[in-house]
This record gives C-alpha cells, sequence and structure tokens, in this order.
C-alpha cells in the first residue's frame, strides 16, 4: 500500500516559490575577498554552502551539487568560476582538498571536478577554457591512482595527516561527535583517527558503514566516480581533437575499472553493490545509498540496476531516502534517519538511465516536498534532514541553512519533475 500511496505523490505546489527564494540567494553565497586567517584566500569567485552558517568555505564534492543549480539558474559564470577554484588547488596541491578551510588539506573528497568541467563546458561550448582544464584533471586523476589504489586497481579514501593533528583529530572532533573515549593509548588513537579522517574524504563524516576501517575498503561511490572521470578524459580528449591515441587508453582505464566494479563491487546475495574489505574480502555489512552510484554512472547491467530498484524499499520512507537501512550500534550523521540531498541526485539520475522513470519521480517528488515543507515551516532550506519526519535533522551537529548542494538538488529535481524531460546523469 505504501508503494501505491508513494507512486502517486503529486508534484510539489511550492516549487516556484522555493526556487525563486533559492535564485535570490546564490549572490549572497560568493566569496571573493577572504580575510579570515582560518579560510585559504581563493584568487576567484566561488559560491560556499552556508554563507551563514559554519560551511562559509568552499567545500570539493558539495560544490557538483552546487553547480546543478546554478547552471538552472543561468548563472555559467559562477559555475565556471567555482570549477576555476577548484582547478586553482590542484595548481597548488596536487589535488583538491576537503575544503578552503586551513588545515583540510590532508585529505580530499569525491573526486567530482571532471564532472562539473563537463557540465560547464557543455553549457559554455568553450574549448579554449576546456584546454586548459584538462592537464589538470589528468594530474588529479594521478593523485588517486597513486595514493588512493589498491593494488588490484580499485580505489579507497585516505589521508595524509601528521600524527600531531590526527591526535587532535580523536581528542577534538571525534571525541565530540561520536563520543570516544579519551583514556586509550595514543597508538589507537592515531588508528582510529586515521580512519574516520579517511571517512571524512568520503565526504560522509561519520558513517557506521566501514565499520570505523574506512582505509580497508574499496568503495563503491569513489570507484563510480573515478570511471566518470576515466571516461570524461576520454571525451575531452575526442573533443580536443588529440585523436584516438590520446583518448583509447582512458577508454581502456574505464572498461578495466566498470569490470571490476560489476564483479568485485556486486554482492549478489543481497542484489547491492557494497564496499569490500580488501583484507577480509566480505562487503559492508550496512548497505548505504551509496550502492546507486554505478547506476548513476552507468556501469551497471541493466540486472544489476534491476535488483538496485527493487531494493530502493530498503531505503525510502514517507519524506525521503535515507543514507542507510535501518541499523544498530551507535548514532552517526550519514546514517539512518538522515537523507541528504546529494544521494537523492544520484539515486535519481541512476534509476532514470535504467528506465526506472516511475521510482525516479516518486523520489525526486518526495525529496522536493520535504524541501518545501521545511522552507515553509522555517524560510530556510537545510543541510539535511530526518525522513520520517520530513524535519531538518540535527544528527551529530545542527543543520546549517541554504546548503548549496540542497538548493542545488532541489532546482535539478524540480526543473525534472515539471519539465519531465532529461534529469541530467552526469
Amino acid at each position: 500500500m505504501l508503494s501505491l500511496i508513494l507512486a502517486l505523490t503529486p508534484v510539489p505546489v511550492d516549487l516556484d516559490r522555493v526556487g525563486a527564494y533559492i535564485r535570490s540567494q546564490w549572490d549572497a553565497s560568493i566569496r571573493s575577498n577572504v580575510h579570515e586567517s582560518y579560510i585559504v584566500p581563493i584568487p576567484f569567485r566561488h559560491t560556499v554552502p552556508s554563507p551563514a552558517g559554519n560551511f562559509k568555505a568552499l567545500f570539493y564534492w558539495d560544490t557538483y551539487f552546487t553547480n546543478l543549480g546554478l547552471l538552472r539558474s543561468d548563472r555559467l559564470d559562477l559555475a565556471r568560476s567555482n570549477c576555476d577554484a577548484l582547478l586553482w588547488w590542484i595548481d597548488r596541491l596536487g589535488f583538491v582538498p576537503n575544503s578552503a578551510f586551513v588545515g583540510d588539506d590532508n585529505r580530499s573528497q569525491p573526486p567530482l571536478l571532471s564532472a562539473m568541467v563537463r557540465d560547464v563546458y557543455e553549457a559554455s561550448n568553450d574549448k579554449a577554457w576546456l584546454e586548459q582544464a584538462v592537464p589538470r584533471l589528468e594530474r588529479e586523476y594521478r593523485f588517486w591512482t597513486t595514493e588512493r589504489t589498491f593494488p588490484g586497481g580499485l580505489a579507497h579514501f585516505g589521508q595524509q595527516a601528521t600524527e600531531a593533528y590526527l591526535e587532535r583529530f580523536y581528542d577534538g572532533t571525534l571525541h565530540s561527535r561520536l563520543g570516544l573515549r579519551l583514556d586509550v593509548p595514543l597508538k589507537e588513537k592515531l588508528s582510529v583517527a586515521r580512519n574516520r579522517l579517511a571517512e571524512a574524504e568520503s565526504g560522509e563524516d561519520f558513517t557506521p558503514v566501514y565499520g570505523g576501517q574506512a582505509l580497508d575498503y574499496a568503495d563503491v561511490k569513489l570507484n563510480s566516480i573515478l570511471w566518470v572521470c576515466e571516461s570524461n578524459l576520454a571525451y575531452f580528449s575526442r573533443v580536443l581533437g588529440r585523436g584516438s591515441e590520446a583518448a583509447v587508453p582512458w577508454d581502456q582505464r574505464a572498461n578495466t575499472r566498470a569490470e571490476a566494479v560489476r564483479t568485485q563491487l556486486w554482492d549478489a546475495k543481497s542484489g547491492l553493490f557494497r564496499g569490500r574489505n580488501m583484507l577480509t574480502h566480505e562487503f559492508a555489512p550496512i548497505a548505504s545509498l551509496d550502492a546507486f552510484y554505478p547506476l548513476w554512472a552507468g556501469i551497471a547491467t541493466p540486472e544489476q540496476a534491476g535488483r538496485m530498484a527493487h531494493n530502493l524499499r530498503l531505503f525510502e520512507r514517507a519524506c525521503g531516502l535515507a543514507q542507510t537501512e535501518p541499523y544498530k550500534g551507535g548514532t552517526y550523521q550519514w546514517a539512518y534517519p538522515n537523507g541528504w540531498p546529494p544521494t537523492h541526485w544520484i539515486v535519481v539520475s541512476g534509476l532514470r538511465r535504467y528506465g526506472f522513470e516511475s521510482d525516479a519521480r516518486r523520489v525526486a517528488s518526495e525529496y522536493c516536498a520535504s524541501q518545501c515543507s521545511m522552507f515553509n515551516a522555517s524560510a530556510h532550506l537545510w543541510e539535511k534532514f530526518d525522513v520520517t519526519t520530513g524535519k531538518p535533522s540535527h544528527g551529530e551537529y545542527a543543520p546549517d541553512p541554504m546548503l548549496g548542494w540542497t538548493a542545488g538538488v532541489f532546482l535539478a529535481l524540480s526543473e525534472y519533475l515539471e519539465k519531465r524531460g532529461p534529469a541530467n546523469g552526469r
């Protein structure tokens, strides 16, 4: 009965009102002259997730989802400038850091920059701009394949923090947010902190999915994104007229990675993609919405996509999709019952790519309806929400307002609902 009710969910009536609010707030989200000593000044205009909250610096993977909204707000200028700010980091470090906050350069975040560059190029058709971006994307790719890759070729999240930083991270962030004990040996603190900081690189700080052992897991989300990087670099080679000699190696890398994801990260027993511990070869014990990244990327087989669509019920509740299935063992921010805007976009895009249009439309409607309801109650958009109540979720800290990815995903999904057109998958 629940599935029938959800299938009949109407398009939310406040799409235009919330959309107008979002478009009016983009300029307030811009940073150009940074004076705070704890934020690295970036020589490009860029948007930040929450100008009035705790996230008033550039964040890496947030920006991909923010750009979805900027491009649908006729703000190609800002979407391109956001890319330029991230490309600037590659010149500086060889990778894009977690954020522009001082100290966040000891890890990255999911490498979605090639997808951003492709979106901006396809909106602008500016080959000169693309030409200067590609070498930097190739340099970032080398970071992930040399610093974050197991011998067999699948990648994992990681970090490169000093022991002094890791100790402070444990005694501060991990103690306050996860309630970890302080009276443990330094060696244990460092081990725990290394793995939890790798979770921060995944963008999901913190999650029960890795069981505190993120460094050991070949990650579904990361490897799907790296496949997109490889495919985009092949596409860019052709667009720029470099010939098959330049494109074919990227195609080959993409084909190899796709096969590895389809075979090594597919749990046939549960019908889900899962991260895999490369030491024990066991799959992650808790199912996560990250399982839909291979559908978003387009590397799942039709049979795998069908089983994934069937298993959507593990995550779907009245007000949206929970980040994980229900579980026992602590309270985490990136877990049930919290819903997060990025994975709603990933799921809808993946379902659409494989023809599950009614499921995609239902999930998009649930997301937009929840955001409209919270906006009507508070006059704000929020970072995350409880999918069982449809209210802002506090999790490990209180949510901040006007999160860039909440706004970007709202505009992208509301466009899809209103026009019934393609939800651009990447």
